[in-house]
C-alpha cells in the first residue's frame, strides 16, 4: 500500500474690525464750542461703547474658558485595521481536506483510488510585524472503502484488496508571511487592513492509530480481471489454497499471509502490523506543507476567517478557519 504522505479647525476666522470715523472741526467760536461739546459727547459715547465692548469681550473669553476642549477622535473598538508593531492573538477552529489523487498513487503502484482525508481541530494564532504563526492540533480520518492495489513489479495475478480505518492525530505549526492587500495611515502609523495574503509553509507530526486490512484478491470474472478500478468485481481470498471459483486458484496462493476472514470479510482477516510489531505500518507520520497559501478576511477587530490551500505529504489540501481575537 502507498504511504499517505499533507487591507482607513475648526478654522476660526473671526477677528471683527471696528472702524470709527469723526466729523471735521468747523470755524467760529460758537461753532467751535458746539463742536467741542459734540466732540466731548462723542468721546464719552465712544468711551462708553468701548467699555461695553470690552465687557462683552471679557464675557466671551470667560464663556470660552467654560467650554470643553475638543479631544482626539475616539478609537473605534471594532476597527479591523492593525498596527504591525503590535501583537494580535486569535483562537478558533479550522478544517482541512487532504486529497491524494489516484494518479499520484500510480507513480508508485497500480490500482488505488482517490484518497480523501478530512481534518478538524483547534488552532491558536499570533501575528506581529507581518509574520503569522499558527499552532494547531488536528484529527485526521484516513478511512477508505476497499480498493485494489498492486506493486509495480508484481505479476498480473498479484492483487490485494485493501481497506483502511486509519486515523492520525496531528500537532502542526504554520509559519506565514503577511502581504497586506489593504492599508491606511493613522498619524505616523501605516496600518494593515481587512484583507491580506499569507504565504509560507507548515510542519508537524502525527500519531497513527487504527487498522489497515489487506487480503489477496481474485476477479469474479475474466472481464473483471482487466478492470482494477472496480473493486466490487473482485473478492478477497479466504485461503492461500483457495481454488473455487476457478479464477481464485491463480490469484490466491502462498505469496503472502494477506487473507480475509470468513466470507471474505476484510475486517476480520489480516491486519497490517505497525512498526512496533515488526510490520510496515508507521506509528508516526510527518506533516510537511510547502507551499501554503492563505487568504485572510477580518471584518472586525475581534473576528477573522481564512481560506487556505497547498501541497503536503498527504497530497493537495484545502481548508478554512474561523478565529476570535483574544
Amino acid at each position: 500500500m502507498p504511504s499517505k504522505a499533507q487591507v482607513f479647525a475648526l478654522l476660526a476666522l473671526g477677528a471683527p474690525l471696528l472702524l470709527a470715523t469723526h466729523p471735521a472741526l468747523a470755524g467760529g467760536s460758537k461753532a467751535s464750542t458746539t463742536t467741542d461739546d459734540n466732540v466731548t459727547d462723542e468721546t464719552k459715547g465712544d468711551d462708553t461703547k468701548k467699555g461695553a465692548d470690552k465687557r462683552d469681550d471679557d464675557t466671551k473669553k470667560d464663556g470660552d474658558k467654560d467650554k470643553p476642549k475638543a479631544g482626539p477622535e475616539a478609537e473605534d473598538p471594532n476597527d479591523p485595521f492593525e498596527d504591525p508593531a503590535k501583537a494580535y492573538r486569535f483562537i478558533g477552529i479550522r478544517y482541512r481536506d487532504a486529497i491524494v489523487p489516484k494518479f499520484m498513487i500510480n507513480w508508485f503502484a497500480n490500482g488505488g483510488r482517490n484518497v480523501n482525508a478530512p481534518m478538524v481541530g483547534p488552532e491558536f494564532i499570533t501575528r506581529q510585524n507581518h509574520l503569522e504563526i499558527a499552532v494547531s492540533v488536528m484529527y485526521a480520518d484516513y478511512s477508505m472503502s476497499p480498493f485494489l492495489f498492486q506493486g509495480k513489479n508484481d505479476s498480473s495475478t498479484t492483487w490485494d484488496l485493501v481497506q483502511s480505518q486509519l486515523k492520525v492525530a496531528y500537532a502542526m505549526v504554520d509559519i506565514l508571511a503577511e502581504i497586506p492587500l489593504e492599508k491606511k495611515v493613522v498619524g505616523s502609523v501605516e496600518k494593515t487592513g481587512r484583507v491580506a495574503l499569507l504565504i509560507g509553509g507548515g510542519v508537524g507530526v502525527g500519531g497513527v492509530f487504527g487498522s489497515l486490512y489487506q487480503s489477496q484478491a481474485y476477479p469474479n470474472s475474466a472481464a473483471a480481471a482487466g478492470n482494477s478500478s472496480d473493486p466490487t468485481q473482485w473478492s478477497a481470498c479466504t485461503s492461500q489454497t483457495q481454488s473455487t471459483p476457478a479464477l481464485a486458484g491463480s490469484y490466491c496462493n502462498s505469496r503472502s499471509p494477506h487473507i480475509a476472514g470468513a466470507g471474505g470479510n476484510l475486517t476480520t482477516g489480516y491486519s497490517q502490523p505497525n512498526w512496533f510489531n515488526g510490520g510496515s505500518l508507521p506509528v508516526v507520520y510527518p506533516w510537511i506543507a510547502l507551499p501554503q497559501l492563505s487568504l485572510r478576511y477580518k471584518p472586525i477587530k475581534q473576528f477573522q476567517i481564512k481560506a487556505d490551500g497547498g501541497f503536503s505529504t498527504s497530497g493537495f489540501f484545502f481548508g478554512a478557519s474561523a478565529s476570535y481575537g483574544l
